[in-house]
């Protein structure tokens, strides 16, 4: 999961979270749970780039996180 800000997925002042799937090549897949149309793959380095500074997306120290099921 990731918690982005202005970028490909926010356009004005928020922040947004989308989720990252799978890796390839630099790249991963992103589901974006509010439009469908922005799902896709992107660079991991452009997503790092547009990462939210949000202190709230901040608590854990870092907008992106590892979900998994043990």
């Amino acid at each position: 999961m990731a918690a982005v800000g202005l970028g490909d997925f926010v356009w004005y002042s928020g922040t947004h979270e989308i989720l990252l799937q799978g890796y390839n090549n630099g790249k991963t897949y992103v589901r974006d749970p509010y439009r469908d149309l922005l799902n896709g793959w992107y660079s991991i380095s452009d997503l790092f780039s547009q990462q939210s500074w949000n202190s709230a997306d901040r608590e854990l120290g870092t907008p992106f996180i590892k979900v998994f099921k043990s």
